[in-house]
């Protein structure tokens, strides 16, 4: 709680970014930058999976810690 309000978090992610797609490859742009990454997706697909886990429990946490509601939503 802030100041007698109630504080909610909805974090927005696209179901390919909660789980990468199966392909066995794929070309990655970068919104904001316009920079592009071809891959091989299933190379990369253990460490991205653990890195979102983190990324993904760290919100949970600090969220937590702060008495705030986090809300994971894929579209």
């Amino acid at each position: 709680m802030s100041r007698g309000s109630e504080v909610i978090i909805f974090h927005i992610l696209h179901a390919d970014e909660l789980k990468l797609p199966d392909a066995q490859s794929g070309l990655f742009i970068d919104s904001e930058s316009n920079h592009k990454l071809r891959l091989h997706i299933d190379d990369s697909r253990p460490a991205y999976e653990l890195k979102l886990k983190q990324f993904l429990q760290g919100w949970t946490q600090a969220c937590k810690s702060r008495g705030i509601d986090y809300n994971l939503v894929s579209t």
